[in-house]
């Protein structure tokens, strides 16, 4: 499939009503092996006069939740990246600029599983296109808002543990790599006399390279 008969299937099923049913089995069949996802190249409208990547088209364009969640799952389990923002809708002075931004604009009840999807999957949590996200959120403490900052707030704590925990896993690779180092070095100190003025050079610098881990 190439980028224009792509772009004319997804454009159709975009903006014309067709049976769930068949939209499932056309958006799952929809090969982007040739594809970039990331790059614009849908037409948004007259008013913008500039072209949307396949993620924020889908998102921009329907209003029918369980057909957007169709696209997005498709196009970011396909490798479209969530947090690149339009330069369509920042040239036309939006704010939101990035999928998440616009659904959080949006303020839709409906849109919340879609939100939470985008952040399972790589969307970030802490800014999008420098916005904090939290900031973003209205003031107010209606129920959608509330539940929408406690959800922001849960995979902001789950990136800061994973980021912990890849910190703690290099450290420990580090000891393990110093224990292999200085161990070859022992092994290699055993071949040597006691008082040759080689080994001992080679355990003072044994014991520097641990003190100065």
């Amino acid at each position: 499939m190439d980028e224009r008969e792509f772009r004319e299937i997804v454009d159709y099923i975009v903006k014309y009503n067709i049976p769930e049913s068949e939209i499932i089995e056309v958006i799952e069949s929809l090969d982007t092996t040739n594809i970039d996802l990331n790059k614009p190249m849908f037409d948004s409208d007259a008013y913008m006069n500039g072209k949307l990547r396949p993620l924020m088209f889908v998102i921009y364009h329907i209003f029918n939740v369980d057909k957007t969640f169709l696209f997005v799952k498709k196009f970011i389990e396909e490798g479209a990246d969530p947090n690149l923002p339009s330069e369509s809708l920042i040239n036309h002075g939006y704010t939101s600029s990035t999928p998440l931004l616009w659904l959080i604009e949006e303020n839709d009840p409906n849109s919340v599983f879609l939100i939470e999807y985008l952040l399972a999957h790589g969307a970030n949590p802490f800014k999008q296109d420098n916005i904090d996200l939290i900031d973003f959120i209205n003031s107010d403490d209606s129920l959608d808002q509330v539940k929408l900052k406690k959800l922001i707030n849960k995979y902001r704590y789950i990136y800061k543990m994973q980021r912990r925990r890849r910190r703690n896993l290099t450290y420990k690779k580090k000891r393990t790599q110093l224990a292999y180092k200085n161990l070859a070095l022992s092994k290699l100190l055993d071949t040597y006399d006691v008082d040759d003025p080689l080994t001992r050079h080679m355990r003072r610098e044994t014991i520097r390279s641990l003190m100065d881990y």
